[in-house]
Parts: structure tokens; C-alpha cells; sequence
């Protein structure tokens, strides 16, 4: 790798530590002056490894155009060090403000595999269903609490215990990991919506499992820049461990359809946007799944119904992601003759367009002068951000 002598500045990530506590092992480093942990159970064979904090500092590299330079004397994986210039100029691809910024470390080969095969398991639609397509190989399902805010009093508590008892169903082992970096992250105005995928690739190879299943968010045909993507994922692999980004070939309606044919995958699921233990029946996820669930005739038990125009109507369509979701649902609605909630679907829907082809023609219309008053007036933090899955600045400006 590159050696630190031709720079004046690096983002060093050193002070690298592995400590055994009463009920949790912490994994934890300073980067870039900020000291960032992962807390993961005992029962797991955990190493002082670097790679768990490359994401963040990459990021940060690339948006300031210097280095990452690891201080200690731990080796990195060699397969990853060499498609870590890759995965820059995936991002990069994505957003043209990033500057590649190479890693400065040792690398070796030499890494301990377990037989482990983990998947990222929230309870959601999408992790579901990657664990009953995998539910013979998985020997370990993974819960992560930096997806969600946890403002409820208990929540991560109480998640947590319903992801035990699926777990104890299953007889298969949970692995529950907390962390800061996500703190950190938005500390720094780091997107998390860039970051998440990378950060857990990172996580899964600090684990050394044989094989680390990372659910999908989209299917193909409504792939975009994000921060967990299938050319992404895998690029994050290392010699013990291979990384797969999974569930892409299918809509999340046909997830939810092969989730509805076991009652007891369809019982447990998590999707609410509202809430991290329970699901509020009211958040446009929680309608959407309701709604897929009310055109296949299932129920759920911890999911509210949806039975009401009122409901059908409430399902707001914001972004070109929910938009793509409605779409889904609207062929759903063809598929099982649903004319009805169809009907209102696609009502929201056309609302939507007028809406994003107005603000797209006055933002033309407006210029760079009106985009850049926009975005100071705006409240939406994307704009704030220092780092997002695509460009949002108007003037290229040197950081």
C-alpha cells in the first residue's frame, strides 16, 4: 500500500483495543480524533481488527481529499485493500464531489474462518425473507442498533427480546452489536443513508464468518445509488469472508407474498418507521405492508389491518422510493383484482407526480441562484450533509 511520507495529512485510525467486559467485548479505535466502539457478545471470536472502522474514515477521506492511514501495527486484508479504490470509485460514480483517497496500511492474508454463515436480521421484510431462503445454512441471525433512533424508553430492550425469541424458535444464535459510529457519522454531517451498507460489511468481516448475508432494500428494477447496493456489498469482502447482498431479484410485495405462506415468519415482523419494538399501523411502511397483507387475504398479529379507505389513503408516497413501493403494490392490485385499494393507490400516486414534476420545473426554472436560496431556506438535513449517496451541491467547491 501507499506510504504515509508522501502527505501532510492522513486520517489516521489508530489506538486500536479489544476489551473483555462483564457482558460485552469492545472493539473500538480513534479515528480521526473521534474514538468510535462495537460492542459485540462474548460468546463470539472477536479480533483487534482494523477494517470495522474503514468505512467512516474512507468517507471522511474522500470528502477532504487525503488518506486513510491505519498507525497501528495491524494488518488489514490484502483482497480487500486492493478493491478498496474500487469501492471509491463506485461512490464516486454515484457522486462527482468525492475524491478517490488511498489507504495507507499493512496487509496480509492470513485471517482465522469460522463455519459461521450470519445475516442481518431486523424482523423486516426484507431480512425475513432472505432468512427463510437461507434458514438451513444461517447459523447466526445479526441485529445492529444504530438503525434506528431507540427515543422509546426500552425500545432496543424490547427489540431485542423479540429478535431472542425468534432466534430460540429457530435454534440458531443472535448476535446483537451496538456502536457509536452512527453518532459519530452525524456528528461529522456523514450521510447514513451513504454509509449503512459499508459500516455493515465492516461489522460482518470483523466476525470472520464464512459467509455474511446482507437483505436487499430494492429489487432491480428500482436500484439507485445507496449506501447497501449489490455492486457495493460484496466489494467489502476479505480472503476468510464472502459477502452477499441478496434478495435483489424480487419486489418487496413478492417478499411479503413468500413471508405470508409461514405464519410464523409473517407474526414477528418489524417494519414500522414509528416504533422499534411494535408496529404503529399509521407510517407509510407499516400501511404499505398492511396493505400487501389485505390484498393477499393474511393477517399479521403484531401488524394492525388495513380495512379502510381512510387507511388506503393515508399511504404517503414522498420520494421515488416509496414511489417505486406503490407501484409494486398497484401491480399487486392487478394481479389479485383489488380495484378498489388500486384505485386509491394510484390516486396517491398521480398526486405525487404533479407534485415532483412542479418542484422540478420551478427548481429549472429558478436556476443555480434559486436552487442555492432553496437549499439555505430549506429544513431538510440532506442538504446539510457533508457527504450524501449523490451530490447535493450546486458550485464545485475544494473542502
Amino acid at each position: 500500500m501507499q506510504s504515509a511520507m508522501n502527505y501532510d495529512k492522513t486520517i489516521d485510525i489508530e489506538d486500536i483495543s479489544l476489551i473483555r467486559h462483564d457482558a460485552c467485548q469492545e472493539l473500538s479505535a480513534t479515528v480521526d480524533g473521534d474514538r468510535i466502539w462495537f460492542r459485540f457478545p462474548l460468546f463470539l471470536d472477536i479480533e483487534p481488527r482494523a477494517e470495522i472502522f474503514m468505512s467512516l474514515a474512507m468517507v471522511e477521506g474522500m470528502v477532504r481529499g487525503i488518506p486513510v492511514r491505519i498507525k497501528d501495527d495491524i494488518a488489514i486484508s490484502n483482497r480487500l485493500a486492493h478493491t478498496y479504490e474500487e469501492i471509491q470509485a463506485l461512490l464516486k460514480s454515484w457522486n462527482d464531489d468525492f475524491v478517490i483517497s488511498p489507504i495507507i496500511a499493512k496487509t496480509t492474508k492470513d485471517f482465522p474462518q469460522s463455519q459461521n454463515v450470519i445475516s442481518c436480521f431486523s424482523g423486516g421484510i426484507d431480512s425475513t425473507y432472505t432468512y427463510g431462503l437461507y434458514r438451513d445454512d444461517i447459523t447466526h441471525i445479526l441485529l445492529m442498533d444504530c438503525f434506528d433512533d431507540w427515543n422509546e424508553e426500552g425500545s432496543w430492550e424490547q427489540n431485542v427480546a423479540n429478535r431472542q425469541a425468534f432466534a430460540d424458535a429457530q435454534d440458531i444464535k443472535l448476535i446483537t452489536v451496538e456502536t457509536n459510529i452512527r453518532y459519530i457519522g452525524n456528528k461529522r454531517k456523514l450521510d447514513f443513508g451513504l454509509l449503512h451498507g459499508s459500516i455493515v460489511a465492516a461489522v460482518g468481516i470483523a466476525m470472520n464468518p464464512k459467509i455474511f448475508l446482507m437483505p436487499s432494500s430494492f429489487s432491480y428494477t428500482t436500484l439507485h445509488p445507496w449506501g447497501s447496493h449489490p455492486l457495493l456489498d460484496p466489494l467489502w469482502r476479505t480472503e476468510n469472508t464472502e459477502i452477499i447482498h441478496h434478495g435483489c431479484g424480487v419486489s418487496r410485495c413478492e417478499k411479503t407474498k413468500y413471508i405470508a405462506q409461514e405464519q410464523k415468519f409473517l407474526d414477528q415482523i418489524q417494519v414500522c418507521w414509528e416504533s422499534s419494538s411494535t408496529n404503529c399501523g399509521k407510517c407509510s411502511k407499516c400501511l404499505r405492508t398492511a396493505i400487501a397483507l389485505k390484498i393477499l387475504g393474511k393477517k399479521c398479529a403484531i401488524l394492525p389491518e388495513a380495512n379502510s379507505k381512510e387507511q388506503y389513503s393515508m399511504m404517503a408516497i414522498e420520494d421515488d422510493n416509496t414511489s417505486s413501493f406503490a407501484i409494486e403494490l398497484i401491480d399487486l392490485c392487478k394481479e389479485y383484482g383489488e380495484v378498489e385499494i388500486q384505485k386509491y393507490i394510484e390516486k396517491n400516486l398521480k398526486t405525487y407526480k404533479i407534485k415532483s414534476a412542479t418542484h422540478d420545473f420551478f427548481k429549472a426554472l429558478a436556476g443555480n441562484p434559486g436552487r442555492r436560496l432553496i437549499r439555505r431556506f430549506s429544513n431538510s438535513s440532506w442538504y446539510k450533509e457533508r457527504a450524501t449517496v449523490t451530490s447535493n451541491k450546486v458550485d464545485k467547491k475544494v473542502r
